[in-house]
């Protein structure tokens, strides 16, 4: 398995490459290898081999992972728990929808 990443210049990946003695992106892109076979494994950062926990550090920076619960997140009250849903803000313009879809539905109670 084969990923290309397009770093930007400001990516911390950079310096944890430099860190490890990996070989720099060439035009800012990483690529990360995975061959996993039933007797072993094997990863590579910009074709040069790597531990796991090397891979793992470097894919903390490139992947935001998120669960279905945590727009709960108590770090995060009433704003999503990821960075796309700040464009929104808090939850006002949820809000607003429900008084609409309640006074809708007053109206018109078989709704």
């Amino acid at each position: 398995m084969e990923a290309v990443f397009h770093l930007p210049e400001s990516s911390p990946v950079h310096g944890i490459l430099n860190e490890h003695g990996v070989p720099p992106c060439e035009d800012g892109n990483l690529i990360i290898k995975r061959i996993i076979s039933s007797t072993a494994n094997r990863q590579f950062l910009n074709d040069s081999p790597c531990t796991l926990n090397l891979l793992r550090e470097a894919g903390a920076c490139l992947v935001d992972m998120h669960g279905p619960s945590d727009h709960r997140s108590p770090d995060l009250p009433g704003e999503a728990a990821f960075p796309a849903g700040r464009l929104w803000g808090a939850r006002p313009p949820a809000a607003r929808l429900r008084g609409r879809v309640a006074a809708m539905a007053g109206r018109a109670p078989g709704l």
